[in-house]
């Protein structure tokens, strides 16, 4: 998923095969999307550009004991704003819908 148009035709156009499905999207509004539809959703580089409300849509999609992960760039998570994302991050533990895993855990 890519909010650019442009970058969904660069991979259908030249990295056929590597996904099953690609399409244009925000990922603070995945509601074409069913709850529970994903056992991993996965990002590099890219989360930490959308809007901290992501994370929310991001869990909603992901079975439950589903694999969340991605890499993030620090400054980015301890930007100044009305809500970091280390503050969201908190703040999804303290709900019991995130379990922060850095490196490779022993037992999930």
């Amino acid at each position: 998923m890519d909010l650019s148009a442009a970058s969904i035709q660069y991979i259908t156009s030249y990295r056929c095969g590597i996904y099953d499905q690609v399409r244009v999207g925000d990922l603070t509004d995945l509601s074409a999307i069913p709850d529970a539809s994903f056992d991993a959703v996965l990002s590099a580089g890219v989360i930490g550009l959308a809007p901290q409300e992501s994370l929310d849509e991001i869990i909603r999609v992901t079975k439950p004991q589903g694999l969340i992960a991605y890499s993030f760039n620090q400054n980015r998570y301890d930007y100044d704003s009305d809500i970091s994302w280390g503050t969201k991050h908190e703040l999804l533990t303290k709900q019991r819908l995130w379990q922060n895993i850095e490196g490779y855990p022993e037992k999930l």
